[in-house]
């Protein structure tokens, strides 16, 4: 299974990921062997899912953070795009 170091190292810093960062971090070429491994470790109680994150048994608390961390990010890039307007040298694309 090889999913499941990839879910267990962020496991240890209270991050769960989505299904698509699975696939990003793990090392299959092709998404849908992450899905089924993503089933199987379901199926057999390894990992759990909570509203769109994979994790190892994670509290609500790091999901709320996740999210919440999630939100402020996108919040941060809007602020980072609108200050490339004045300033032309420092481009975010």
């Amino acid at each position: 299974m090889k999913i499941f170091k990839t879910i267990t190292v962020f496991s240890i810093f209270n991050h769960p990921l989505k299904e698509e960062e699975i696939y990003l971090y793990s090392p299959h070429k092709e998404l849908k062997y992450v899905v089924e491994e993503i089933e199987m470790a379901l199926s057999k109680g390894i990992i759990e899912k909570t509203e769109e994150f994979y994790h190892t048994h994670l509290s609500k608390e790091s999901i709320e953070k996740r999210k919440k961390g999630n939100s402020n990010a996108k919040i941060a890039l809007v602020k980072a795009k609108k200050s490339t307007v004045h300033n032309p040298l420092f481009p975010i694309y």
